[in-house]
């Protein structure tokens, strides 16, 4: 259960971010701008991806938890 409180509290400290981002998205989106925030989601998904495997099974070695701790 700790280990499940711990993951719920570092997971919402992201939903302020995502809510600006998704705000700053509309905004362009509105002004016929679609291509820039498609390029900051594909790019925020790929250094996720790589920050990922790089962080739990390349250098580290950790535990899903040891990527939100890291």
């Amino acid at each position: 259960m700790d280990n499940s409180l711990s993951y719920l509290f570092i997971t919402a400290l992201s939903y302020p971010f995502i809510a600006l981002y998704n705000a700053g998205a509309a905004s362009f989106r509105t002004n016929q701008n679609s291509r820039l925030p498609m390029t900051i989601a594909f790019s925020s998904n790929i250094s996720n991806i790589v920050s990922t495997h790089l962080t739990t099974l390349s250098i580290f070695q950790a535990s899903s938890r040891g990527i939100l701790v890291h």
